[in-house]
């Protein structure tokens, strides 16, 4: 029987991940079995195909990566990469832009001419910061901070947990403590996360704090790179 698959190069690629399931389904004569058992991972793993590398999803998959390229190009996209932009565009609609992507879209991008300015880069730091509040500002009316609120109060103990910059804010639990409710930080000092992890119980609540990475500023000097020894 003659292989009636079609050109990739002749095939449009998939708008959406609804589109991408229905190509599966309906025209299976474009893949191969091993094509389509891929592609029936990628549809139960979204989350991971939006965020992991090729070699990740090999990995939990079981699959080898040329086959996840393969399909790409069976779908009409140019690679793994282009395919990989239809499972993260749900991830970009659903949630708000960054804090960095909103200062740069809506106040332009914060260049700091003199870096060795501190007024500047103080001043800079104020406008970000103020662009922060204003975007909490904004979003409060969409947040479930009632339900937030009971969750807290209902809780037996409420660990509390921030690396890097989100420290200081886990570090503050004053209102928590003022509201009468046992607080928790789970700090990691001296490798201990684990250990201070196992206390958790049922009726227990954990909040964890991220913030988006730190973007470093335009013209800002890099530090330069200490030479190589060399013998």
């Amino acid at each position: 029987m003659a292989d009636t698959r079609t050109d990739p190069e002749e095939t449009d690629k998939p708008q959406c991940v609804e589109a991408f399931r229905a190509r599966l389904l309906n025209e299976r004569h474009l893949f191969t079995n091993r094509m389509l058992e891929a592609g029936a991972w990628v549809l139960e793993n979204q989350w991971i195909v939006a965020l992991e590398t090729l070699s990740v999803m090999a990995r939990k998959s079981q699959f080898t990566p040329s086959i996840f390229v393969r399909l790409a190009k069976a779908m009409g996209f140019d690679g793994f990469s282009d395919m990989q932009k239809l499972f993260r565009a749900p991830l970009h609609e659903a949630y708000p832009a960054s804090l960095s992507e909103r200062i740069s879209h809506s106040q332009g991008d914060e260049v700091v001419h003199d870096p060795t300015d501190m007024r500047a880069v103080g001043q800079s730091f104020c406008r970000a910061n103020s662009a922060s509040l204003a975007h909490l500002g904004d979003r409060l009316g969409e947040l479930p901070l009632d339900a937030a609120i009971d969750r807290n109060l209902a809780a037996r103990t409420v660990h509390l947990i921030g690396l890097d910059r989100s420290f200081p804010v886990a570090s503050y639990s004053y209102v928590l403590r003022w509201a009468r409710v046992q607080a928790i930080q789970i700090t990691g000092t001296g490798s201990l996360a684990s250990d201070q992890v196992a206390v958790m119980r049922s009726g227990d609540l954990l909040v964890s704090i991220s913030v988006p990475p730190m973007r470093r500023p335009r013209s800002t000097p890099r530090r330069p790179r200490a030479p190589l020894a060399t013998k």
